[in-house]
Formats: structure tokens, C-alpha cells, sequence
């Protein structure tokens, strides 16, 4: 099933495996809630400066993490890592995934459950990254875009739960 999945997933154009894969991100937290629950739970915090902080408006949180934030993160936690890893240490694609993705959950100190969460998504990040620069199509603009949408709907959820 899984690799059923991957195949489907690998096989869409770029515009709806961007909107699938953001799709996944939320959808893959769903087994993991109890785990996020539990780490909110020890940590007594769920997210970073921007998303706990209530006076930070609306339009101040979309520009930050809808549009300045996404390519930047993309060039430190997915872009560079992969080339690096890649290039000095000749690591399988499986091992750029999680080095990735942790070095994207570390870089998220915010609190347990936010690096969690950011862990989670920094493997389907990576994953992007590794299979767009395989089809030689940007996977910078692809996993930047992915990473845009994700935080746009995450910053809207949290506005819409504020009415």
C-alpha cells in the first residue's frame, strides 16, 4: 500500500503533487496526535513565537511564515544538507531524508511538540527535494511552495479557531 501510494504520489504533475503532499502533512499527524498531545502536554507550549504570540496580526504571521520564511528554510534544512551529505559523504537518499528533517525539527527549538511536528514535516520536505532534483525540475521552488501552503493553511487554521 505504501508504495502504492509513493508511486501515485511520484506520478503527479508538479501543481498537484505540491498540494498533495501538503495535503499529507496534516494527514500523516493523525496517527501521531497522541504523540504530539503528549509532548504538548510535558512541554506546556505547542508552537513558536509567532504562532503563540496573540498579538502578532494576521497579515504580520502570513508574511512571515507564508512567504519569507519558506525559501530560506529551504536553502538551509533541504537544499544545502542534501548537497552536502550527498556530495562529501555519498549518503542514500534514505539518509539525507532523516538527516534533513532533523536538522529541520532541531532548527524549530520552539518547544517538544513543535519539533516534532516540524520533524514530520521536514521528511515529506526532504522527501520533495530528493525526488523533484531526480525529475530535474526545481526541487528548491517545489519544496518551497509545499512548505508555503503548509504554514499558509496552518496560520489560517489558527485565525479561523481565534472566531
Amino acid at each position: 500500500r505504501f508504495k502504492q501510494g509513493k508511486e501515485t504520489l511520484e506520478h503527479l504533475s508538479t501543481g498537484w503533487f505540491i498540494v498533495a503532499t501538503t495535503a499529507l502533512s496534516f494527514f500523516v499527524m493523525i496517527p501521531l496526535l497522541p504523540i504530539y498531545l503528549f509532548l504538548v502536554w510535558i512541554g506546556g507550549q505547542r508552537g513558536g513565537p509567532i504562532l503563540d504570540d496573540v498579538s502578532t496580526s494576521f497579515f504580520k504571521q502570513l508574511l512571515f511564515v507564508s512567504i519569507l520564511v519558506p525559501p530560506a528554510e529551504t536553502l538551509i534544512f533541504q537544499w544545502l544538507p542534501i548537497k552536502i551529505l550527498r556530495k562529501y559523504f555519498k549518503w542514500s537518499s534514505i539518509k539525507l531524508i532523516f538527516a534533513s528533517a532533523l536538522f529541520f525539527g532541531l532548527s524549530h527549538p520552539y518547544s517538544l511538540a513543535y519539533m516534532f511536528i516540524a520533524s514530520i514535516s521536514g521528511i515529506l520536505l526532504a522527501y520533495s527535494h530528493i525526488l523533484y532534483e531526480e525529475k530535474q525540475i526545481s526541487p528548491f521552488w517545489v519544496v518551497t511552495a509545499i512548505h508555503a501552503l503548509r504554514n499558509t493553511i496552518s496560520i489560517v487554521l489558527l485565525e479561523l479557531n481565534k472566531i
